[in-house]
């Protein structure tokens, strides 16, 4: 049983959601996630997941600016 949660353990802290963007009308919304990569942004539109931006070689300002980004309109998919 303690093999299994620690093999559970470092599942969860391969892949952690940072942070969590919203457009005003809800529907577009980024997610800022970090693994042993680096940092990936989810951006989803119409409630669906439209793309993952890998940004492995950028921190982690960058990838929020991608999100923030995304939910303003500054680009479209």
């Amino acid at each position: 049983m303690k093999k299994q949660k620690v093999s559970l353990e470092k599942t969860e802290m391969a892949n952690i959601k940072l942070h969590e963007y919203w457009s005003d009308d809800k529907n577009r919304r980024a997610s800022v996630h970090k693994n042993k990569q680096g940092f990936y942004v989810k951006l989803f539109e119409g409630g669906f997941l439209r793309e993952v931006r890998r940004l492995y070689d950028t921190n982690e300002q960058y990838a929020e600016d991608c999100a923030e980004n995304f939910v303003l309109g500054i680009f479209n998919l």
